[in-house]
């Protein structure tokens, strides 16, 4: 044991390489209390160095949980005579995992103390002899042990850059035996003439500025590897504090140097992607918006725009705009929607229904059309009704579009743009209302003269027999009873006649407005009749003149009778008009006949055929004769309505009512009836 050995010395000594090396370094004495601790090394632990000095470094681990084992609990254990000058260990001190690399301080063989660091470096401050020297020179052997062992090339120059000393791994470096191979010789003897001349330039500088520098170092090997060093140099200074020479010491940081390379490369790979990015970002916002983009811009806000500048256009669109995915939860809205739905924001109704704001039928018939649409896979548009939070029922011109995935493969949701048209729907229904009762006053003018027209015959005969009779009575001498009586008779049979006919027509005209007015029949009333027995029923009723007696030919054949479902005074009403156009037209012709049978088709339905040897209809008007209003003879004066009542009565049967006609040989009916199973 060396008497003169001060351990505080090596302390104030360890400070000033701690503070060169740059690594975590501690510095325990034998009974493991830490003397000395870098601030890197206390940030691991995360203690505070002027607080854990001189505290034990077991009982700290202990106490802040750090599984931290040393290869010996005490220095005066057996163990200690065991162990290397150095070992390893692996720790993970608050999830961080560290190698630690232990050297141990000795001193002919006794454990002096502990040197904890981390990179890959040996202690070893084993002296190199064991016998005795004087203080100074001992001291001196403990720091040349310190520096020797250090991490990096470690080596010290005179003012003149000389090399005075150095470490191990120097020498190895320029592949020498020793630091004697070094010692005495200048940069120009490793290095090039460029870079021997920088380093001398580099300790020229310290020297100036009398303290620490700093400097990267780029230096190719004997082998022509090129390494990058870290290299801090610090002047050296006399007891007088004059500077004499310039310590070092580098640490190589080629990997590092590599590394940050590759990040500046990645980095500017980035900004140049960055850059093409923001390009086509802002060529897409001016496309959108219409917008000029500045360079100042982020990406972020030049979507941020987009999105604001669509918003917009979305919270601003005429009508109810809405989106619903397939469970009909909204997606979003417009502004109308929300102000419709008395919403704050367009955004409160994210995450709602339809029935959060509408009556439940209401809300089945919106989610009937949506599934409609979005099964289709197709855009439809159609008219909704409901009842909205003012209580009052709108109805509404809607679009559907259904929304894809982005695949386009499957519909994830339903776009709805609805027009209100309420008042719309309003005006139409008057305008309609309207437009039928001036259509009701039209044909209630026409019926009137109809009216008027289909009377005025009835009633001239009525009057002429009137007037016959009073010229009757005038003459009457009551000699001849018997030729007054006929007389009498006739006139009364004809005035008879005639108010029967009258009647009869008064009929005819209330079931014709009736039907032409609604334009359908009283269907409930509708039994099975016989063809036969209908056509019997007009002959024996319609008030034939003597002249047209005979014009009408019918042979009854009861074995083409057919049954429809219907009602004989309305078939009665249709034939009548069909006799009277057909006897109107024979008299403003070259005379001719009607000729009236029954037909008993193969297929599913019987037919009547009424035909006339009249003089025909152009074939011009022939497409318009069921019109209302037009009629089957423009030469004539009729109101157009008869055929309008005869194929609204078919149609009422489930037939209908057909024409053929060829101009100046034939106009021929056919009504066709349903057969009755």
């Amino acid at each position: 044991m060396l008497k003169s050995f001060d351990f505080a010395q090596l302390i104030d000594h360890f400070s000033l390489f701690t503070k060169l090396s740059g690594s975590p370094l501690i510095l325990l004495d034998k009974n493991l209390h830490i003397k000395a601790i870098t601030a890197n090394a206390s940030s691991i632990f995360k203690w505070q160095s002027a607080q854990v000095l001189n505290q034990n470094f077991s009982f700290l681990c202990e106490k802040y949980q750090i599984d931290f084992p040393l290869p010996f609990t005490h220095p005066d254990s057996e163990s200690v005579a065991e162990v290397s000058d150095f070992t390893e260990i692996q720790t993970t001190i608050y999830d961080q995992k560290l190698l630690w690399r232990i050297g141990f301080i000795r001193n002919q063989g006794l454990l002096e103390g502990i040197l904890l660091t981390t990179p890959d470096e040996v202690f070893n401050f084993t002296p190199q002899t064991t016998k005795q020297l004087p203080a100074s020179q001992e001291y001196q052997e403990y720091l040349e042990n310190i520096l020797e062992n250090l991490p990096g090339v470690v080596f010290w120059k005179d003012i003149q850059g000389v090399f005075c000393g150095c470490n191990n791994e120097l020498v190895r470096f320029f592949k020498c035996k020793s630091a004697a191979d070094i010692i005495g010789k200048t940069d120009r003897d490793f290095f090039s003439e460029e870079i021997a001349k920088q380093f001398l330039e580099d300790d020229r500088k310290v020297i100036k500025a009398g303290k620490m520098l700093q400097f990267d170092d780029v230096i190719t090997a004997h082998d022509g590897t090129r390494s990058v060093y870290l290299t801090n140099k610090i002047p050296l200074r006399d007891k007088r504090g004059k500077i004499i020479g310039v310590l070092a010491i580098g640490t190589n940081i080629t990997e590092r140097k590599n590394l940050e390379n590759i990040l500046r490369l990645a980095k500017e790979d980035i900004e140049i992607e960055s850059a093409e990015k923001f390009k086509f970002i802002a060529k897409l916002t001016e496309e959108v918006t219409g917008q000029k983009v500045n360079d100042h811009k982020t990406i972020e806000q030049c979507i941020l725009q987009i999105r604001n500048y669509l918003e917009n256009i979305i919270a601003n669109m005429p009508g109810a705009v809405y989106w619903k995915n397939r469970n009909g939860v909204f997606l979003g809205c417009n502004d109308n929607l929300a102000k419709l739905f008395q919403l704050n924001s367009r955004r409160d109704v994210i995450g709602k229904r339809d029935a959060d704001f509408m009556p439940p039928e209401d809300v089945e018939m919106m989610r009937r059309n949506d599934w409609q649409v979005m099964d289709s896979g197709k855009a439809e548009s159609m008219e909704e009704t409901a009842v909205m939070a003012d209580n009052i029922k709108h109805t509404y011109l809607t679009n559907k579009v259904p929304l894809y995935d982005d695949a386009h493969k499957e519909v994830v949701a339903v776009l709805g743009i609805s027009l209100d048209i309420t008042d719309q729907k309003k005006a139409e229904i008057l305008e309609k209302e309207k437009a039928i009762a001036e259509k009701n006053a039209e044909v209630m003018q026409t019926l009137a003269g109809s009216i008027a027209h289909e009377l005025r015959t009835p009633l001239s005969v009525v009057s002429i027999n009137l007037d016959r009779l009073q010229l009757q009575r005038g003459k009457l001498d009551f000699k001849d009873q018997e030729e007054a009586a006929a007389s009498f008779d006739k006139y009364f049979h004809d005035t008879k006649g005639a108010l029967k006919e009258t009647a009869q027509m008064i009929d005819m005209l209330l079931v014709k407005i009736k039907s032409v007015a609604s334009e359908t029949v009283d269907t409930s009333h509708f039994t099975p009749c016989s063809m036969f027995a209908s056509i019997q029923d007009l002959l024996e009723r319609y008030p034939f003149k003597p002249s047209e007696q005979n014009i009408v030919i019918w042979q009854p054949n009861k074995e083409q009778d057919f049954t429809y479902q219907g009602d004989i005074i309305l078939t009665r009403h249709v034939l009548y008009n069909l006799i009277k156009n057909a006897l109107r037209a024979l008299k403003e012709g070259d005379g001719g006949n009607i000729t009236i049978r029954l037909n008993q088709h193969e297929k599913q339905v019987n037919q009547l055929i009424f035909r006339d040897t009249g003089p025909g209809i152009p074939a011009e008007f022939l497409p318009k004769i069921f019109n209302k209003f037009e009629s089957s003879n423009p030469i004539t004066s009729g109101s157009g309505l008869g055929l309008v009542f005869c194929q609204i009565v078919m149609q009422g049967y489930g037939g209908d009512i057909t024409c053929r006609s060829e101009l100046g040989k034939y106009t021929e009916f056919i009504l066709h009836f349903p057969k009755v199973q």
